[in-house]
């Protein structure tokens, strides 16, 4: 059985770092050329990314491209006077 998740303050106490070997960081994560990024629905703004080899993205692509969208996205709530922390990726 898979644990349950236990949420605290709005995040899942379940949660486990993981730490990734070069090989596997160079492994391909999405095999599709572009990712186009939704953030908070208040924002109402896409953020499109490009494979850097037009193909796939790489874990380490994919994971870049999403801190940088999650980032701005957090700027843009707190400029707008909303807490920005607290956010974190659900999945694709």
């Amino acid at each position: 059985s898979s644990p349950s998740n236990v949420m605290v303050n709005g995040v899942p106490t379940n949660l486990v770092q993981v730490t990734l070997s070069e090989e596997e960081l160079d492994r391909i994560a999405y095999p599709f050329p572009m990712l186009v990024y939704k953030g908070h629905t208040m924002l109402d703004k896409t953020k499109t990314f490009y494979a850097p080899d037009g193909k796939a993205f790489t874990v380490r692509q994919l994971a870049t491209a999403i801190a940088k969208a999650e980032k701005e996205n957090k700027d843009k709530l707190e400029m707008m006077g909303m807490m920005g922390g607290g956010w974190y990726f659900e999945g694709l």
